[in-house]
């Protein structure tokens, strides 16, 4: 007879995942306010424009702070990782 196991995973959560989130709750309030909106389709679309490009210019800035962070833990997790193996500096 085979014996039922239990398996068991642990997940550190990192507090990140509310990000998607609010990117998909941005782009249906988009959609949602563009086929409700009382201004014609070109005024509406010229804002959409700019609104798309803010939100771009704002998701590079994000995504430029998140590398350098990444890249900022790597580093120090590297060193602490040097600094314990025996022989190396």
């Amino acid at each position: 007879m085979a014996k039922d196991r239990e398996i068991v995973v642990i997940r550190e959560d990192t507090g990140g995942g509310w990000i998607p989130g609010v990117i998909v709750g941005a782009l249906i309030g988009t959609v949602v306010g563009l086929f409700t909106a009382p201004a014609p389709g070109r005024e509406t679309r010229q804002k959409l424009l700019g609104r798309v490009s803010g939100a771009g210019s704002a998701l590079q800035q994000r995504a430029s702070a998140t590398a350098s962070s990444v890249q900022s833990r790597a580093s120090e997790a590297a060193s602490s990782a040097r600094s314990r193996m025996p022989g190396q500096e």
